[in-house]
């Protein structure tokens, strides 16, 4: 609920109403800060946004348009102190994405495994009201480098941390490297699994008859899903997203989630499809997740919990390492 807005007439009893306080009702029972109405509070006195007073002078048309409603978008580690009268909050936690495999330039169009989408939580939660939270924020996983013949495989994103709550980061996409067989067929390629995390790294199709596909990275229950394994010898698995597995060339799609009247999208897998064919392969409504970008993959959009793209074995391209994830973030918001 708000209070209404300029002009007319606001009683005392109307801003009791949507902040509390019962008994002989003071106006200064409201000042911002103190146990009705938390620090940092906006009102609109005679139309214009002005912080609702935490001393001193006082009126009633402070509190014209307030509201005990708010939202907080959170993108760096932080601790928070929780207003007075808050006791409950709904969160939105969202890890940082896998970084996306890198690929040597063994020649083809094969593309690496993209990394996954960051794992997320949509939840209510009890608070106390002035106690202080450490809020943890994930980081993006790096994209997975390359060396000689080998591809690296991307690494996980960070957790983001509320209370209990934890979204785990994406699997990073996995790589792998070439090898002579020895059974005699000539060079062969190693497919490295794409990694376990909130939302599973894409890997590697067979490559060629006699290499193996690797196995695509898991995702933690509830919080994402799996990866894909590319197809055989053109293209790399996209990673999974928050909306959708990975499949073959394309990160899994993102998620939008509405709080307090706002959207919010995140969360979209890393390519996996080989950069000459295309510059957007992360997948419709991907929300963050990296596409093929030149020699190198592309990294993920930061503050989006996305997957890094997945790089490729082109032999004229000169960066043949992986994308960056992106890094997650918390909403809070308090109705």
């Amino acid at each position: 609920m708000t209070i209404k807005s300029w002009p007319g007439s606001l009683s005392l009893g109307e801003i009791a109403a949507e902040f509390g306080g019962g008994g002989q009702l003071r106006l200064s029972d409201y000042y911002a800060g103190g146990p009705l109405v938390r620090g940092g509070a906006i009102g609109y006195p005679y139309g214009a946004a002005t912080p609702i007073p935490g001393g001193g002078q006082i009126s009633i048309a402070n509190f014209y348009g307030a509201t005990r409603s708010f939202l907080l978008e959170i993108y760096e580690s932080t601790w928070w102190t929780v207003p007075f009268g808050v006791t409950w909050a709904t969160v939105l936690l969202v890890a940082g994405g896998g970084g996306g495999a890198g690929m040597p330039p063994i020649g083809g169009y094969n593309g690496g495994g993209g990394g996954g989408a960051g794992g997320f939580i949509h939840s209510g939660i009890a608070l106390t009201p002035g106690e202080s939270i450490l809020i943890e924020i994930g980081g993006g996983g790096a994209g997975g480098g390359w060396n000689g013949a080998v591809g690296g495989n991307g690494a996980n994103g960070g957790d983001t941390v509320f209370k209990h709550l934890r979204a785990y980061g994406g699997g990073g996409g996995g790589g792998g490297q070439q090898v002579m067989d020895p059974q005699g067929y000539g060079s062969v390629f190693q497919c490295a699994n794409g990694n376990n995390g909130g939302s599973g790294g894409g890997t590697v199709g067979v490559i060629n008859s006699v290499s193996n596909g690797g196995n695509p990275g898991q995702p933690v229950a509830g919080q994402g899903n799996v990866g894909a394994r590319g197809a055989n010898g053109l293209t790399g698995g996209g990673g999974g997203g928050a909306g959708g597995p990975g499949s073959n060339g394309f990160g899994g799609s993102g998620r939008v989630i509405n709080i307090g009247g706002r959207d919010f999208g995140f969360g979209g897998g890393g390519s996996g499809m080989p950069g000459p064919f295309s510059t957007n392969w992360a997948g419709p409504g991907s929300y963050g997740g990296g596409n093929y970008g030149g020699g190198a993959a592309s990294n993920a959009q930061a503050r989006t919990g996305g997957g890094g793209g997945g790089a490729n074995t082109f032999v004229f391209s000169t960066d043949h390492n992986g994308g960056n994830g992106g890094s997650g973030f918390c909403i809070i918001y308090v109705g």
